[in-house]
């Protein structure tokens, strides 16, 4: 269902000259976001991002895990 935004994302990173590694990070960490989240990408708010976020937090991950998802998410 989210293969057309992840490849999205990869065009993105490869246009950015990114490394394959930090592309498939990222494509992780926004796999990660959208199967939390329970409706369609176009429907995203940056408030779901946020809330997203603060509730990785509040799973005890640490400040750079929590700086890699902002990242991946912009």
């Amino acid at each position: 269902m989210y293969e057309k935004y992840l490849l999205q994302l990869e065009e993105a990173g490869k246009i950015r000259n990114l490394k394959e590694r930090s592309i498939n990070c990222y494509k992780n960490y926004v796999s990660y976001f959208l199967n939390y989240m329970e409706k369609h990408p176009e429907e995203f708010t940056c408030q779901d991002v946020r809330d997203f976020l603060l509730a990785k937090k509040d799973d005890g991950l640490k400040a750079t895990t929590l700086n890699l998802y902002n990242s991946a998410m912009l």
